[in-house]
């Protein structure tokens, strides 16, 4: 292949290296074992309060304890059960330590998740979350949207009332109809894979979803610096992937190398292009002796492209993948901002 045409296909290659994107680097674990309790494997980025600090990811969240075979997670001063954690989509799930399935006599023990204390690491798994609220009212409240709740009527929210009563509704039907005779005392949520039905739950049902709990996505601690470098880390194909974008918004001086290179491409390309030349692109040069019998059949065309031909069509190509990606960004400076 003559030299001017490899020249001609490594500059071409460059916006295509600028879009990929690279997985992150796994925690080294070799001089750790895997511990567990009960029936839960904990291995990084989890770890016993046992087990060596560096063994688990550096963060109070992923310290775990073990009481009588059940993982206990802290988040802030509260205590969940962890029903589960899966490595395969880096997700946990948690539980109210107050809600014992089948007892539907059991009630929530905190008033809200401790979010202002919860890792930063942690994200939530699915799209789908659905939001109960514990409420306590002085007298009976005809809603339909309440769920008539006996067991988790909270006394000392009227302490002179001679009897209180306990209903469940969904988050935003408790604030949106909230009767003045009632206060909300608790506010708890559950995840679910797909959506939920917009109904009214029986308590037997509301009971099961907290039975099951709420799930968190721990994927972060595999981001590294990518987020800080302009970075969108994500799960892709069960791997965490970083990749980059360069956006308009962000002052040149600013922008990393790789946002720097990208800027400059199609000034460095209208430099280099008359040096290399008007470049007759002929397909025998690139294809092996069974796809020459299929161009020779006339199964394949036998098309003749200047080297401008073949740039222009390319940064096309590459334009409408940035669309696709909905990217904040341009694939070639000059062009309108979408």
């Amino acid at each position: 292949m003559p030299p001017r045409t490899l020249l001609l296909l490594a500059f071409l290659s460059l916006p295509i290296l600028l879009l990929t994107s690279h997985a992150q680097k796994p925690h080294n674990t070799s001089l750790c074992t895997t511990s567990s309790c009960g029936t839960t494997t904990i291995t990084y980025p989890f770890r016993l309060r046992s087990d060596p600090p560096d063994c688990g990811f550096p963060d109070p969240f992923f310290a775990l304890e073990c009481h009588t075979n059940s993982p206990i997670i802290t988040i802030g001063s509260q205590h969940y059960n962890v029903q589960a954690i899966t490595y395969g989509n880096y997700s946990i799930r948690l539980t109210d330590p107050g809600i014992t399935p089948g007892n539907y006599s059991t009630c929530p023990t905190y008033p809200s998740l401790d979010y202002g204390n919860s890792s930063q690491y942690m994200t939530s798994v699915y799209i789908y979350n659905i939001y109960f609220a514990f409420i306590t009212c002085s007298r009976p409240v005809n809603n339909p949207a309440y769920v008539a709740n006996p067991s988790c009527g909270n006394a000392t929210a009227f302490p002179n009332a001679s009897q209180v009563y306990g209903y469940v509704a969904e988050n935003v039907n408790a604030y949106n109809n909230l009767d003045k005779s009632c206060v909300v005392d608790k506010e708890v949520h559950a995840s679910s894979a797909t959506p939920f039905e917009v109904r009214t739950y029986p308590y037997s049902t509301i009971h099961d979803f907290l039975s099951h709990g709420f799930e968190f996505s721990w994927y972060q601690v595999y981001c590294g610096d990518c987020n800080p470098a302009n970075g969108r880390c994500s799960v892709e194909n069960g791997k965490v992937r970083c990749r980059h974008y360069c956006f308009e918004h962000t002052p040149l001086s600013e922008r990393s190398f790789r946002c720097k290179l990208e800027y400059y491409y199609p000034y460095i390309f209208l430099i280099i292009l008359p040096a290399i030349g008007k470049i007759q692109f002929n397909p025998d040069e690139f294809v092996n002796d069974k796809s020459t019998n299929l161009l020779n059949f006339g199964l394949l065309p036998r098309w003749n492209l200047t080297a401008e031909m073949l740039v222009w069509s390319f940064i096309c190509c590459c334009r409408s993948a940035v669309q696709k990606k909905k990217a904040a960004r341009r694939c070639f400076h000059g062009g309108r901002r979408r």
